[in-house]
């Protein structure tokens, strides 16, 4: 009887020991899969005056995008949305920003919008997606300065090109980057998990993710804030807990030349409200800013 228990507890905790790393790469590969089916986009008004274009990128994807450039080569702006989301949601914004002078580019990274790629690995990748737009722009204009704008993912994906964008990029705008991903996804189980529940969850995910995503351990935009050479607009909601300010804020002390601006009463889900902010000029001034370096 004895030993039929024993074999019993022994066979239940092999099954558990398989199951939970098991169940950590089933959660990595859904969490990273492409969130909406592949969905054409158009704009949603005839301001600014869009050219739909599809960029090529160097690992081979087609990006959909809209340019709407104006005559004088004043300055670019690349715009980048965060996860789930596509340039669909950047409107706003792309309008804002073609008002006070610029040629804007939205973009739908990878596994978003209508472009190409069923793999999102919050911003990894897609910093090809990013090179790809600023290449594009450059190739149209060479003497005109180009600013990255993204949120969240976007952001991350901005600062992780940035080592490869080098002076070709003259000034960013990241909104609400993570600081670091394993930190992010732990902050996430400790949102929506009771304690102790999140601790295995997180353990879980762990180890999944350094299945699904190899590259896990430089998943880390802070470590790239050395690289960003160009004025920079690190921008926090004051109540983010997916991107804290306090993260922000160790993101900026990491660079050459930040400013770190604080959105009162802003949660994650709340960044869109961000150009109808009082503290949208502070982008307005960077694009003074960068003109006036040229």
């Amino acid at each position: 009887m004895r030993s039929t228990r024993a074999r019993r507890l022994a066979l239940g905790l092999v099954i558990l020991a398989l199951a939970w790393p098991l169940s950590g790469i089933v959660a990595a590969r859904a969490l990273t899969a492409r969130v909406h089916a592949r969905t054409l986009e158009s704009p949603d008004g005839s301001d600014p005056p869009y050219e739909a274009l599809r960029i090529r990128t160097r690992d081979g994807l087609s990006i959909g995008a809209w340019l709407a450039e104006r005559v004088d080569d004043d300055v670019a702006v690349v715009l980048v949305h965060g996860h789930g989301a596509s340039r669909s949601q950047l409107q706003d914004e792309a309008r804002a920003l073609w008002h006070a002078g610029a040629s804007v580019m939205p973009i739908s990274m990878r596994a978003h919008g209508d472009s190409d790629g069923e793999r999102d690995d919050l911003g990894w990748s897609a910093r090809r997606d990013v090179e790809a737009a600023v290449a594009h722009l450059a190739s149209r204009a060479p003497s005109r300065p180009i600013v990255v704008l993204g949120y969240s993912a976007g952001a991350a994906a901005a600062a992780y090109a940035a080592a490869d964008l080098g002076p070709r990029v003259r000034g960013y705008v990241l909104v609400a980057p993570y600081a670091d991903l394993a930190d992010a996804t732990r902050a996430r189980t400790r949102r929506y998990l009771p304690p102790g529940v999140e601790l295995v969850a997180y353990g879980a995910l762990r180890v999944g993710a350094s299945v699904v995503l190899p590259e896990l351990d430089r998943m880390r935009p802070i470590d790239a804030m050395g690289a960003i050479g160009a004025p920079m607009l690190l921008v926090a909601g004051e109540r983010d807990a997916r991107a804290p300010l306090a993260d922000v804020r160790r993101m900026a002390a990491a660079t050459h030349d930040a400013r770190v601006v604080v959105l009162p009463g802003v949660d994650h889900e709340d960044l869109g409200r961000f150009v109808a902010m009082p503290e949208w000029s502070e982008v307005t001034a960077l694009l003074d800013r960068v003109r006036g370096s040229r």
